[in-house]
């Protein structure tokens, strides 16, 4: 009760498949994700970060009309219960496939998640080689890829998790300010976008952080 802002982190992981063709392991996948989303407005969230689910090796094509039923399904859970759900920048597709898919969703109650150090999983829409990445040209190139997400998402931009990328490497989830995102610009950048939900600096310990 002492926060103003309550945001949470739906599970995930290999045992969370609600598109497996078992429909026990279907079953109890989508049972664990309203747990979830129930416990999120228990806890008095906003905003449920949740993470795309699919099979693997099943095609954006294959899964799409799926995960729209999915999400639309998970959506009207998550409004019931007064609370919206944010679709993270996440693999296993293409950064305008994961784009398409949350405007194909088309719920009011779901949208978008952009992790800052993400986007180099989108490497093919990147096209940033190993030897560019510490490079001006290369962190140029990620930062224009970032902020041109989140233009894209609009108002369909529900969370950010911030964090910075290792230079060398483009490792994610190091302290802000000490890697190649410009935080300055990024900042700025949300500003013109005029968003207001939560920021959430999502960080992990690596060696040498």
């Amino acid at each position: 009760e002492r926060f103003r802002i309550v945001t949470t982190h739906v599970p995930y992981g290999p045992t969370l498949r609600p598109l497996a063709e078992d429909r026990a392991v279907r079953a109890a996948s989508r049972r664990e994700l309203h747990r979830a989303i129930e416990d999120s407005a228990f806890w008095g969230a906003r905003v449920a970060n949740i993470h795309l689910m699919s099979e693997m090796g099943v095609s954006y094509a294959d899964a799409k009309p799926e995960l729209v039923t999915l999400y639309r399904e998970l959506g009207d859970a998550a409004r019931k219960h007064g609370l919206k759900l944010a679709i993270e920048t996440t693999r296993p597709y293409r950064c305008s496939e994961y784009l398409e898919l949350v405007h194909a969703i088309d719920h009011p109650a779901v949208g978008g998640s952009v992790d800052t150090g993400h986007m180099h999983f989108f490497k093919d829409e990147l096209a940033v080689s190993r030897a560019e990445r510490a490079t001006d040209a290369g962190r140029h190139r990620y930062n224009a890829f970032l902020l041109q997400t989140l233009s894209a998402l609009g108002p369909k931009l529900f969370h950010v998790h911030f964090n910075d990328l290792r230079s060398l490497d483009w490792r994610e989830h190091f302290v802000p300010g000490t890697g190649s995102i410009d935080w300055p610009r990024f900042f700025a950048h949300l500003d013109r976008l005029d968003y207001r939900g939560a920021l959430v600096e999502e960080l992990l310990y690596y060696q040498g952080a």
